[in-house]
């Protein structure tokens, strides 16, 4: 978490877009609660979950820049 604390307000000050994978849902669990309620970011996630036409959706919104997306998490 140190490390995304220092890189990403650096990252996205530069207009770039962050994508992290994890293994784990767990683990993007933890990432996800950081980066909205600590860091306040703009997060898409896929994992298991995400029905087919959501993760979709949730790929065009990324690539697109819509709502100023920022982390995108992936399982």
């Amino acid at each position: 978490m140190l490390l995304l604390a220092k890189l990403l307000p650096k990252l996205r000050a530069e207009g770039r877009k962050v994508l992290i994978f994890s293994q784990f849902v767990i683990m993007l669990n933890v990432l996800e609660d950081y980066l909205k309620d600590h860091c306040g970011y703009p997060v898409e996630r896929i994992d298991g979950s995400v029905s087919g036409r959501d993760r979709q959706q949730a790929i065009d919104r990324f690539s697109k820049g819509k709502l100023a997306l920022f982390d995108y998490l992936l399982v």
